[in-house]
């Protein structure tokens, strides 16, 4: 953790955000076409739909489903799929690198039919250890009073894969019967039912607290290898908002690159 925000650190001191949301600075380096923002935006503009619906549910007075159990399942379902979609964002930003790492690993299998979050996001974080993954803006990442960007090394909000997979996993234990013949799994199974809206409520609010309002950077890939020019300074800067309001768009979404 410390080395990542070490290195953080580093890249954003070389950036300066002026007012009309760009970055400005002017490193000798191509930067590459943007061609999977919109694709980004329309998965944000899931995650979006999914935030809205759990809202919807936990600011109800009573069970929407008219079944607090059901209600629960739903939020559980919506929180997992969130993260699955979140996970395919970070491919579209670096796809040319996530599709060489699995060239690489000569899996016949195209990289396009990839589906499973534990698989996907190690494979990212050998392509792109830094950047990987979403990183969070409102407490992780500081403006001050002159533009400038500063990391707050007290931040417990960073995004980790680990922790990510795990809640996955524990959204897909909410979501399956259990053998009721099984004494161990019937009390196992009755103790998450109990806990689940608590459980719910931790790993939801790490999960909006890295999506709320992020950044996700995008590293330039060789076009021969598929291989990063540079891990450590991207050249492209995705800024997501979601709004947490019923009446508001939802997200917005902009671009900006460095030589802007």
């Amino acid at each position: 953790m410390q080395q990542m925000l070490g290195n953080l650190l580093g890249l954003l001191k070389m950036y300066r955000l002026k007012r009309r949301g760009v970055f400005s600075t002017a490193p000798d380096r191509r930067v590459q076409p943007d061609r999977n923002f919109k694709r980004y935006f329309a998965l944000m503009q899931q995650i979006s739909v999914r935030f809205r619906a759990i809202r919807r549910i936990l600011s109800s007075r009573a069970a929407l489903l008219r079944n607090d159990d059901l209600d629960n399942e739903v939020l559980w379902l919506q929180l997992r799929m969130i993260i699955e979609l979140a996970t395919f964002g970070a491919v579209a930003a670096d796809e040319k690198g996530y599709a060489a790492r699995r060239m690489d690993a000569r899996n016949p299998k195209s990289y396009t039919e990839d589906g499973k979050v534990n698989k996907i996001l190690p494979a990212l974080k050998s392509v792109s250890p830094i950047f990987y993954l979403p990183i969070p803006l409102e407490d992780a990442v500081m403006l001050d009073d002159a533009g400038t960007f500063h990391l707050n090394n007290d931040s417990t909000t960073f995004a980790d894969a680990d922790r990510l997979i795990q809640i996955h996993n524990r959204a897909g234990e909410h979501l399956h019967a259990h053998n009721p013949l099984s004494a161990k799994k019937h009390a196992e199974n009755t103790a998450r039912v109990k806990a689940s809206r608590q459980a719910f409520l931790e790993d939801y609010a790490f999960v909006w607290s890295v999506l709320k309002i992020h950044m996700k950077a995008c590293l330039v890939f060789d076009e021969a290898s598929g291989q990063p020019l540079d891990r450590e300074n991207p050249d492209l800067f995705w800024f997501v908002y979601f709004d947490e309001s019923m009446r508001g768009p939802g997200v917005t979404m902009l671009k900006s690159s460095p030589r802007d």
